[in-house]
């Protein structure tokens, strides 16, 4: 053996040998760290829902440009620098206060939260849903800066910058954690249905209630205390009309307020994936339906109640259409729409006549729009959801949902979700009844505040979007989720089978068809 070494006659056997374990290595390496195609298609539709929601969500900042457009048009010239600088800091207080207070109020971490209010992620501590948190900014923002409508004319900057503080900080997100967030008293997201608030809990998809009557009402009060402006009542409870200086300006910040409400509905499916796409489509028809009818009805109520066409009438009756369509725009058919569209638009004018009777001020119609027309739209929800051909009723169960290759990277340790499904069949999606799962993920040694952690195969729970409402979409750990998916080939226990892919059977459900 000696005498080969010497002789150099191994070299290369040796050589070859080793370049084959180098090069084995290398690529085993290469195989450890290369990432499957399902993980490749689950880290793909991720990303498109998280642009879904980055697009939405910035459509719904834009509605920010509508606002003030629609406010300086509204008010006298002398007043336009000063309500421009209020929308103005709308935008930038309030999205400090949403940073720092407002999300941890609103969707604070669940095991610290009560049904009152949220507690946790203060400064965004200890947390990563950044879609999910720009968009929920975006939709404070638009709460906040309705009531600079109402208070125009006639209230201090430093006044209102209080007030921005207060509304983004605490009022509306408290709001929204009764309503939207899954510990909320309001919820339609409870564990236990018979935990729920008149059996079905508080249903609104994207905020005729939570955004729109917040702000709407807030104005009320202000303009209440504030008093009128001057010149606005005459002897004997005379009604003197204040014109605002520019029309042309104010039909502007109706479109672009329009445009933008297709990011606040139809954004509010949060995703694409799992049917949110086809959702969207449905929620952007209806929401159109809505204003289309809203702008008719008030045509024709201020024809026949003033004898003339009133633009400025018109342009608030689009609004209130909008308003009315936002609670129920995913779970109505598109006559209904239609309806409540227009009927938002009559509410919106008796509004306006109300407040006229009781002496209060409300310059760009603030309270009409937002107050009326938001409570309209809450009560419409009930009065127009379609329950399909079962009558609303319910098949309960258990399943465990784990799409393949949606794994959680960076998080040791594994945990078992386990998810309580709630199959409500509501409306048809293409002839077959739209499947509706309530979910609840419990997250064994949650704390990390990262999300639900992955399962035994590594897998982890996909969060999909609902249509009682979309908040809770925002991958706080151990939180309730309502998932919605689009029907597929089979069926569990005579209800329509719904992708992702559904693990493990029904426990104690009931057997045979639900309609």
């Amino acid at each position: 053996m000696s005498q080969w070494i010497r002789t150099g006659r191994l070299h290369r056997p040796l050589g070859v040998l080793g370049g084959f374990l180098l090069a084995m290595a290398l690529f085993s390496s290469a195989m450890a760290q290369e990432p499957t195609t399902d993980e490749k298609v689950a880290d793909l539709v991720a990303a498109l829902d998280s642009a879904w929601l980055l697009i939405a969500g910035s459509l719904v900042f834009f509605m920010q440009a509508g606002f003030a457009m629609l406010t300086a048009g509204f008010v006298r010239a002398k007043n336009t620098a000063n309500i421009l600088m209020k929308n103005m800091i709308d935008a930038c207080v309030g999205g400090l206060a949403f940073w720092a207070v407002g999300w941890g109020l609103a969707y604070g971490a669940p095991d610290s939260s009560s049904g009152l209010v949220g507690m946790g992620n203060f400064f965004l501590h200890d947390f990563e849903d950044y879609a999910g948190w720009f968009f929920q900014f975006a939709f404070a923002a638009a709460a906040a800066t309705i009531v600079a409508g109402s208070l125009a004319e006639r209230l201090k900057f430093s006044a209102y910058l209080i007030y921005t503080v207060v509304i983004t900080a605490v009022i509306y997100p408290i709001v929204v954690h009764w309503a939207w967030d899954a510990n909320g008293w309001l919820s339609a997201f409870k564990e236990d249905p018979g935990d729920l608030l008149m059996a079905n809990g508080y249903v609104d998809f994207a905020g005729s209630g939570v955004v729109h009557m917040v702000g709407g009402f807030a104005g009320l009060v202000g303009a209440f205390f504030l008093g009128p402006r001057k010149g606005k009542f005459g002897p004997g409870k005379r009604v003197n009309a204040i014109p605002g200086h520019n029309i042309a300006i104010g039909s502007l910040g109706m479109f672009i307020l329009w445009f933008g409400w297709y990011g606040f509905n139809p954004g509010s499916t949060l995703a694409l994936s799992g049917g949110g796409a086809a959702l969207a489509a449905k929620v952007a028809v209806t929401t159109t339906l809505a204003a289309t009818s809203g702008g008719v009805a008030a045509v024709l109520a201020s024809r026949l109640v003033t004898g003339r066409y009133d633009p400025g009438l018109t342009i608030n009756g689009v609004l209130g259409g909008l308003v009315g369509i936002t609670a129920g725009c995913a779970t109505v058919d598109p006559w209904a729409a239609v309806v409540i569209g227009g009927t938002g638009a009559l509410v919106m004018y008796g509004g306006v006549v109300l407040l006229d009777k009781v002496g209060i001020d409300d310059p760009v119609g603030a309270f009409p729009v937002h107050g009326c027309g938001g409570a309209w739209g809450v009560i419409a929800v009930g009065l127009f959801f379609d329950k399909g051909r079962d009558g609303g009723s319910r098949l309960r169960g258990s399943i465990e949902v784990w799409p393949a290759g949606r794994r959680r990277r960076g998080t040791a340790g594994d945990a078992v979700h386990r998810a309580r499904v709630d199959h409500r069949l509501g409306g048809r999606d293409g002839g077959h009844p739209v499947c509706v799962h309530q979910v609840h993920h419990r997250d064994a040694g949650a704390g990390t505040g990262r999300g639900p952690r992955a399962g035994p195969d590594g897998a982890r729970p996909r969060l999909l979007p609902g249509l009682r409402s979309h908040r809770p979409w925002h991958l706080q750990r151990g939180e309730r989720q309502l998932a919605t998916a689009e029907p597929v080939a089979g069926a569990v226990l005579g209800a329509p089978a719904c992708s992702p892919t559904i693990r493990s059977g029904l426990d104690g459900a009931p057997g045979g068809t639900a309609g």
